[in-house]
Formats: C-alpha cells, sequence, structure tokens
C-alpha cells in the first residue's frame, strides 16, 4: 500500500471533490465553490519527517475550462507553516509568509493537461527545498 492517500479534511469540501482509487490516489474536483477568492484544499494524507527526501509525481489529467488554476504542493499540519506552493497557470512558487508569487526560475512555464510534474521534497536541511 503506498504512503500517500488523498483526503478531504473540510466538511464543506466533502462535495467538491470526488476521491477513488484503489488506494485514494486519484481526485478528482466536482464543484464549483460560490467564492471566486477561495482556494479549497483537498489534501494528502502523509507524515513527513525531517532528515528524508520523498519524490512523487503529479499527473494532471483534466483541467476546469472556467477555473484552470491549481496550485500544489506541501504544507505544514493544520495549514500550518512550512507552505511550499506552485501554481500551475506559471510555475510561480510562494512559500511561508510571502506576499506575492515568485516567478519560476527558468520563466513562466504553464502545466497544462495530461503533463505530469515530477517533485522532490528535501528536508535533509531545514527549512527545506522543494523541486520540480
Amino acid at each position: 500500500r503506498p504512503l500517500f492517500e488523498w483526503a478531504v479534511i473540510a466538511e464543506v469540501d466533502a462535495s467538491e471533490f470526488v476521491i477513488g482509487g484503489r488506494w485514494r490516489e486519484s481526485v478528482e474536483k466536482r464543484g464549483d465553490f460560490g467564492r471566486r477568492d477561495v482556494v479549497i484544499p483537498v489534501n494528502g494524507k502523509l507524515q513527513m519527517h525531517s532528515g528524508r527526501i520523498y519524490q512523487w509525481a503529479l499527473v494532471i489529467e483534466r483541467l476546469n475550462r472556467e477555473r484552470p488554476e491549481v496550485q500544489f504542493g506541501v504544507q505544514g499540519s493544520d495549514f500550518e507553516y512550512p507552505w511550499r506552493l506552485v501554481t500551475t497557470t506559471r510555475c510561480s512558487r510562494s512559500r511561508d509568509e510571502e506576499e506575492s508569487w515568485a516567478p519560476r526560475p527558468g520563466g513562466d512555464r504553464k502545466i497544462l493537461e495530461q503533463d505530469i510534474v515530477h517533485l522532490e521534497l528535501d528536508f535533509r536541511r531545514s527549512p527545506g527545498s522543494l523541486l520540480m
């Protein structure tokens, strides 16, 4: 059984997502939350520990035509820091208390349907780095 599975942790999110797959490894955004200024999260259940490296891939099978942006990354338990987030519209990044998104080091790159994003989180030093 894989170490990771998707989870919806807030009641308001239950109608927004459908989680499937034998190991709960697939998630589909179904709802269209009424407020455009709010991002509704779906979360993974995985405890990460310092001193380790974690690698995984995210497959974007389909994007919503009206709201195609997806933000993904890692964050601490109960939405606490550290945060390392990436947006699919430009591959810009955000971390912890930053007010604005930082551009992708190699320039903007849109993540499209059928793209596979390989990620590595290196916790061998603090505060850790998220690489793509």
